[in-house]
């Protein structure tokens, strides 16, 4: 039994959760949900990251969390890609897909707003794809400031 720190870092956000792990690996169980870094309870045993931040915020959180923990590697999705060009698919929608398709096999649409809107489809283990749209603030700003009689 262990802990892990997952760590979530978006455009516009960074997400953490701590993770009670069973001992078979097959379970884990929200142990907290620490705010920064700062407030993570004692010590994880192991740190994974999801990063789609540019790549200087998200070297200089690499370089914080090995700071603090040793290294922090990316986990593998899982998931076979169906996608012309896999190298520009955010690791936040492939973990997204890879959870649906733990929770339904059979096929899922995963719907994500933050930064972006996306929408996904994964089917008996493929991420098939999808679409990419700006999410609400984006969207609010561009509207602003494309429409004369559109305001923020």
């Amino acid at each position: 039994m262990g802990t892990c720190l997952t760590v979530d870092q978006g455009n516009s956000t960074v997400g953490l959760v701590l993770w009670d792990l069973a001992e078979d690996g097959d379970e884990a169980h929200v142990a907290a949900r620490p705010s920064s870094l700062d407030e993570v309870p004692g010590s994880p045993d192991r740190v994974l990251l999801s990063s789609v931040a540019d790549p200087a915020r998200r070297a200089a959180l690499v370089a914080e969390l090995e700071a603090r923990w040793g290294a922090a590697p990316v986990p593998d999705h899982g998931l076979v890609l169906a996608i012309r060009h896999p190298e520009t698919c955010g690791l936040d929608r492939l973990f997204a897909a890879r959870a649906a398709a733990v929770l339904r096999p059979d096929g899922a649409v995963v719907v994500d707003c933050g930064t972006a809107l996306t929408v996904d489809l994964v089917r008996d283990g493929t991420f098939e794809g999808g679409a990419i749209a700006p999410g609400p603030a984006l969207l609010v700003r561009a509207l602003a400031e494309g429409g004369a009689q559109l305001h923020a």
